[in-house]
């Protein structure tokens, strides 16, 4: 009995993927409504030692899509023990979506721009009302409605120090 067989849109899959192989083109009913041109695939990562390969290092899984220009994309991979984990995954990504992000360097600075927004509005939130408190004081000094010099006079009421 073979571990690996042959996936519904070619490549090999492990027998226990074939449903996963199956939800990421047809929909899982839930909250993945499935893309023809993906594929899942096993992926494999040799070790090389300049331009000699040394070996098998790991196998991985990889969501591949076939995209409307004739190429082949990687969507992302996943390790043996993360099958579970492939459709949330892509379902998060919306793989073939519109406003999907290509390379993972933009996915990477969208979301530390997420982060520090996220971060920013939180600084906001929590020092805001003293900020705009001592914005008000400084109004209020700069105006002369409340001076030192006295209730009730202003810095241009002021005596000059003898």
């Amino acid at each position: 009995m073979s571990l690996y067989i042959p996936g519904q849109a070619g490549g090999f899959v492990h027998q226990g993927a074939i449903d996963i192989d199956r939800k990421l083109r047809d929909g899982d009913g839930i909250m993945w409504t499935g893309d023809p041109r993906l594929e899942l695939r096993i992926g494999t990562l040799e070790e090389t030692r300049g331009k000699r390969k040394t070996g098998r290092v790991a196998r991985r899984y990889e969501v591949w899509r076939n995209m409307e220009d004739g190429r082949e994309e990687r969507i992302g991979h996943w390790t043996m023990a993360e099958l579970n984990m492939i459709l949330h995954d892509v379902a998060i990504m919306k793989a073939g979506g519109e406003g999907r992000i290509d390379n993972v360097s933009s996915r990477i600075d969208y979301a530390n721009a997420k982060i520090e927004k996220d971060k920013a509005d939180e600084y906001k939130d929590a020092m805001g009302p003293m900020l705009d408190h001592a914005a008000r004081l400084n109004a209020e000094r700069s105006d002369g409605r409340t001076s030192h010099y006295g209730v009730g006079k202003t810095l241009k009421d002021a005596e000059p120090c003898q």
